[in-house]
């Protein structure tokens, strides 16, 4: 082990060590669009190249770029890197070795936060390997603790919550939220209801909450008695679905309607099926009964195409999303604005995935549904403007919480 290789306890989903990155199977997706910065080490490394040829393919792709006081890597006039050559791979990896690649490029999809004591790392759904392995399994997903080596000066994230005082729970909170999502005495739409109330009942405690606090919660919600209240809360809850689609609309305004859009496949992905679904257009209006009766042949169509080819899709998302997006603890306030954002977000991924499957039906492929998945992840993972925007349109309705679940969640289904 080197002076600057370190050690560090890692929670993480085993699909991660059957990973493996491959331009062939995805086109190098990752290798386009983005802002690729080369870290000092690298750049060094390519400067010191006893190939001279090799050194001046790479360097001469190079650009200082003023603002990030970096440099990058020149995009061609399709967005894509300069170092992509024939059959999608990388120049600088298959003429060098992965040794040789940036931070940026050796460690993407990999996703590895540095939240308050704890260590977590996902894949990103943006890499369409990634998601095949994450969301299409047909068992739950499987998490593991390991011990992670790295030398690379930016393989972690450091996510900023100091003045949290949930920061310390985070990895325990997260086997609870786990072990909730995954019970499959439930439903999924029940399993989320029980775990923004287990979220609320620690919530009221989060000020003095200590581990031994934890650990009784955590034996607390493995009790039948306690399932037997949650039933129990069911009863008086009743999903409003004209609430429910006003609120994926006035979202969906909210999000789309601003400019934090950038790529038309997200137009195409999203934007595009939600008035397509409705049959609606800036002519054209629909009435609310309609509108309720295209949604429930909508989601027919997503029970059909979505659900029943890949019964497991929705609760991997579900489990993977709250992991990879550092929830409870996503965003500074209480346990329950982090839950109601998870939630909500959630709920506005699956109403896209109604909406491409009412439009498209049985010519609905895999290959549509994880590229949706992957542009929704990479505009979470990316895209602070869009968690914002669907935060502030939330806070109005936080203090209703039971009118919230009922306009949010079908507990039928």
């Amino acid at each position: 082990m080197t002076e600057t290789e370190k050690i560090f306890n890692c929670f993480e989903p085993e699909y991660i060590q059957n990973f493996s990155c491959d331009g062939e199977k995805c086109g190098a997706k990752c290798c386009k669009g983005f802002q690729i910065d080369i870290d000092r080490t690298a750049l060094e490394k390519y400067r010191m190249l006893q190939d001279l040829d090799v050194r001046k393919e790479i360097l001469d792709s190079l650009f200082w770029n003023q603002e990030t006081q970096t440099y990058r890597m020149k995009l061609d006039e399709n967005f894509f890197c300069p170092m992509i050559c024939e059959n999608s791979l990388c120049f600088i990896q298959k003429k060098l070795g992965e040794d040789f690649l940036a931070d940026s490029c050796a460690v993407f999809p990999r996703r590895t936060f540095v939240i308050g004591n704890a260590i977590t790392r996902t894949l990103s759904l943006f890499c369409p390997v990634a998601a095949k392995l994450a969301l299409i399994d047909s068992k739950p997903l499987k998490f593991r603790d390991v011990s992670l080596k790295t030398s690379r000066s930016s393989a972690f994230l450091h996510q900023s919550i100091s003045d949290m005082p949930a920061r310390k729970f985070l990895l325990p909170l997260e086997k609870i939220a786990i072990e909730i999502l995954q019970n499959k005495n439930f439903s999924l739409n029940k399993r989320l209801t029980i775990l923004g109330i287990m979220l609320s009942m620690i919530d009221r405690q989060l000020k003095n909450l200590s581990e031994e606090m934890v650990e009784e919660f955590e034996k607390e919600f493995r009790t039948e008695d306690f399932f037997k209240r949650m039933e129990k809360n069911f009863s008086i809850l009743n999903f409003d679905k004209k609430a429910f689609i006003q609120i994926m609309f006035q979202l969906m305004e909210k999000l789309f309607g601003t400019a934090i859009i950038y790529y038309s496949a997200e137009q195409r992905n999203f934007a595009k099926y939600v008035p397509l679904a409705f049959g609606m257009t800036e002519k054209i209006s629909k009435p609310a009964d309609e509108i309720l009766h295209l949604y429930d042949e909508n989601f027919a169509a997503y029970e059909e195409f979505v659900k029943k080819p890949y019964p497991q899709l929705m609760e991997n998302y579900l489990v993977h999303n709250f992991i990879a997006g550092l929830y409870p603890c996503r965003v500074q306030g209480s346990l329950m604005q982090n839950y109601f954002l998870f939630a909500t977000l959630y709920k506005f991924f699956e109403f896209g995935l109604i909406c491409m499957a009412g439009v498209e039906r049985e010519n609905l492929t895999l290959e549509d549904i994880l590229e949706f998945a992957g542009r929704f992840s990479h505009r979470l993972d990316h895209g602070n403007k869009f968690q914002q925007l669907t935060l502030d349109y939330i806070q109005k309705l936080l203090p209703y919480t039971n009118e919230f679940f009922n306009a949010l969640i079908d507990f039928d289904k």
